[in-house]
């Protein structure tokens, strides 16, 4: 019995090499030598650097190429592009839009920003989107509470959109953050007013026969919103002026052809004519 364990001491002493005799590791990405002869963890850019593929940011290991998945990862080129955000429309009326987003939305989020592009122009009124067929979304105005104009999206154009969860009673709704488009703007232009003490244009342009002073303009509800405005601006047929006693800042006569600008901040609750 002694002679076999003393043959095994043998062997195994044959089979391991001295102490001090171990391979170095050396600096192998992973742990290196330090002067004291002890191993340790090493350090990324200080020890080793990553072998990059320029400009890529793939990293080859032991020779292998370790890729992405350009269907769900985010890199800056498209970033730049937008195109984690766009969604174009299908082709549908200008009432009803639907659109896809890549890689597919599987839900709306509060705060969620869309740049749409719609296929066919706004009609006006009640307008819906469906995205990645989440189910269809009404579409207002910056206020959120009033459905788009006719202007407000063109065909081809890309627009903001900012999902609301809170519109449309709590079941969610986008909002016209604002538009991308570079072209020329057209405004609607209303119907004919009267002047009186107090006038309520519903359109961009609106004409003003007449001779009385007018003291208040009924303010559109986007331009009431706490740090916001706007402007409308009156074609006069007829000299009628304008007075303080409302809600205009100043007194003012209206040229006849001349457009008067009226531009109301709702930090003061005023209109200010621009002559």
């Amino acid at each position: 019995m002694r002679r076999i364990l003393a043959g095994l001491a043998v062997s195994t002493a044959l089979m391991l090499p001295a102490l001090g005799q171990l391979s170095d590791p050396g600096r192998n990405g992973i742990v290196k030598r330090t002067d004291a002869n002890r191993t340790v963890a090493a350090i990324p850019g200080a020890d080793y650097q990553l072998p990059l593929i320029a400009g890529t940011g793939i990293v080859l290991v032991g020779g292998v190429t370790v890729s992405y998945d350009t269907a769900v990862m985010l890199t800056q080129t498209m970033a730049q592009a937008g195109t984690p955000m766009k969604c174009t429309d299908a082709g549908e009326s200008g009432s009803i839009y639907s659109c896809f987003m890549r890689p597919a939305a599987r839900d709306y989020t509060d705060k969620q920003l869309v740049i749409f592009t719609p296929g066919t122009a706004c009609a006006g009124g009640p307008t819906l989107l469906n995205i990645n067929s989440l189910g269809a979304k009404p579409i207002y105005k910056i206020d959120g509470t009033m459905d788009p104009s006719a202007n407000d999206c063109r065909a081809g154009q890309p627009m903001l959109l900012l999902y609301n969860a809170s519109l449309n009673r709590g079941n969610g709704g986008f909002e016209i953050a604002s538009d991308l488009k570079n072209s020329l703007d057209s405004l609607n232009v209303g119907s004919p007013l009267a002047s009186a003490a107090t006038i309520a244009p519903t359109a961009p342009l609106t004409h003003v026969n007449g001779t009385t002073q007018i003291n208040r303009i009924i303010v559109p509800p986007q331009f009431a919103q706490r740090g916001f405005g706007g402007c409308l601006r009156l074609i006069p047929d007829s000299p009628f002026t304008t007075g303080t006693s409302g809600n205009i800042a100043l007194v003012t006569t209206a040229v006849v052809s001349r457009t008067l600008e009226m531009c109301y901040d709702s930090a003061t609750a005023k209109w200010y004519p621009s002559y």
